[in-house]
Order: structure tokens, then sequence, then C-alpha cells
């Protein structure tokens, strides 16, 4: 049977791609989508498929969590994601507060939540029940809304009150690349949770336990080495791949 053919990706995902562009929920959204192996067809990375203890978590749903008042609809939605399960959780987040404005707000940052103290048997201590919140923003001053939205969705996704650490990361030169910043800050820490996974480096794969004395997890010096090309590269990257996709997509239409 011949294989249907995928149907044109929206010109807007290039565009957001584009040079000079703000990133919008679906560029990240596609960015995530690919992380985790379930765009295939389009581009994956060299990850592979993310193993079920990642949690991606893209930028309309870490929004609706984000602003979500009632407690019982946010219990509804860690069950859904399974966050008892994860040990690793990623969640763009960005400084817009107004639930009925989709792709607004002026800045994107990162928020990761390391989960790893509170499996035992993953080689932490368990002492931990929550694990651990940081924060990563590229922004070249402090950015208040953002930080703010973020502790509200720890705590959300917590289900309590908890600590949000601010992590040492790069910082961008423009106005403008702080959405691939996440990309690609997520993209490290992924890789570096799954070398600890696997046991390639001890010193990674201690790293479970120091969330205990307070050290910085084995990404964050990664992440404070990435430089403007290599964001400019990624950009130009997923710009180059959507601009063939789509090509291809309209082809064989």
């Amino acid at each position: 049977e011949r294989k249907r053919p995928r149907p044109p990706l929206p010109p807007s995902l290039r565009h957001s791609f584009a040079p000079c562009r703000w990133l919008s929920d679906e560029g990240i959204s596609f960015a995530y989508s690919c992380l985790e192996g379930s765009n295939t067809d389009v581009y994956s990375s060299d990850c592979g498929k993310l193993p079920d203890s990642v949690l991606l978590i893209d930028p309309p749903t870490a929004f609706w969590l984000a602003l979500q008042t009632e407690a019982k609809h946010r219990d509804e939605a860690r069950q859904a994601l399974k966050i008892e399960e994860k040990e690793l959780v990623l969640c763009p987040v960005n400084d817009n507060r107004d639930g009925g404005l989709a792709d607004a707000g002026m800045h994107w940052a990162l928020l990761v939540w390391d989960r790893r103290g509170c499996f035992p048997s993953r080689g932490a201590t368990g002492r931990s029940k929550v694990g651990r919140f940081l924060y990563y923003d590229s922004g070249f001053c402090h950015m208040p809304a953002n930080e703010e939205q973020a502790r509200v969705l720890a705590n959300h996704l917590a289900g309590a009150e908890v600590p949000l650490k601010v992590g040492q990361c790069a910082k961008q030169t423009n106005t403008f690349d702080c959405g691939v910043y996440v990309i690609l800050f997520s993209e490290l820490v992924v890789r570096s949770f799954l070398a600890a996974s696997r046991g390639e480096n001890t010193h990674v794969a201690a790293a479970s336990n120091c969330e205990e004395i307070g050290c910085a997890p084995p990404w964050e010096a990664r992440l404070a080495a990435v430089t403007p090309k290599e964001v400019a590269d990624r950009r130009g990257f997923f710009h180059r791949t959507l601009s063939v996709a789509s090509k291809a997509a309209a082809a064989g239409a």
C-alpha cells in the first residue's frame, strides 16, 4: 500500500526559526518533539527515543499548569503526566500571565526538575521527596516575571511550595534568541542525564546525590559554556531542516 504523504508543515513553524525571530510556542514544541524522538520523519536527535523517565513538557501545557488555579485540575494533570514516575522534567517558561492570549510574553527561560534523588534504586540516597528545581535564564538582564512564573510552575508541579535554585548558564547577546537557548539547554541537560543513566561518567552518575549538599548539577558547566555561534548554528539547522521537509511534503502532495 502506498504510504500517504505527510501534510505540509505550517509555514509559521519554519518562519519561527528564521534569523532574528522570537521563537513561538509551536517552534519550541516542534524541537521538543524531535528531542523526545516522536518526530523522526522530519528530524531525530542523536539522543534516540527518550526513556519514559524523561518528560519534556511543551510550552502550552507548561503555561496552562502555571496559570491553573484549581488544585483539583493540577492534581489531575500531574497524574496524567505520570510525574511520580519521572526522573527528569523540563519545562519552557515565559512571562505571559494572560490565559486568554497564546504565544505572548517577552522572554523564554528553562525550568528543570531533577527528581533522581527521589529514586534510591537509581543510585541516589532516596532522602528527597521532591528532588530539586533549577532555573536557567539566558537573559542578559534579570527578568523577574519569568523567574516568578517558574516558581509558580514548580510549586504546581510538585503540589507544594518548593525551593527554586537559579542555575549558571550562558547569556544571550541579543533580544531574540532566548527560545533557541532553551532548546539547546534542554538538549544538553538531556544528554547529561542519559550519560549518567548509562554510567558513562562516574562523577556525572554520582551527581544524583548532589542536591543534599547543594552542588551544581553535572550539565551546568556545559550550559555556561554555550556560545552565540552554537545558538545561531542550532537555529539555522532547524530552519534548514524545516525548509527541506516543507518542500518534500509539498512535492509529494
